[in-house]
């Protein structure tokens, strides 16, 4: 599910570099900026079975059609 997750919100991966509870750098990987209703579109789309054929739209700020082949 995780690798799932990161192919469809790949391009909208947070690319922040934040301090932990020591001070070093670390950078959250699991952190997207995507609006709730697109979240809401894949939860459905994993239930129906349809999500392999959508990945996140930047642009658009929703799901297009995969044109990547995965």
């Amino acid at each position: 599910m995780k690798n799932l997750i990161h192919r469809i919100f790949g391009k909208a991966q947070l690319d922040i570099q934040i301090p932990d509870q020591f001070g070093r750098s670390t950078s959250p990987r699991e952190w997207f900026l995507v609006p709730l209703l697109v979240i809401d579109d894949v939860v459905e789309k994993i239930r129906d079975g349809t999500i392999t054929r959508y990945e996140y739209g930047p642009e658009k700020a929703k799901l297009v059609v995969c044109t990547s082949g995965n």
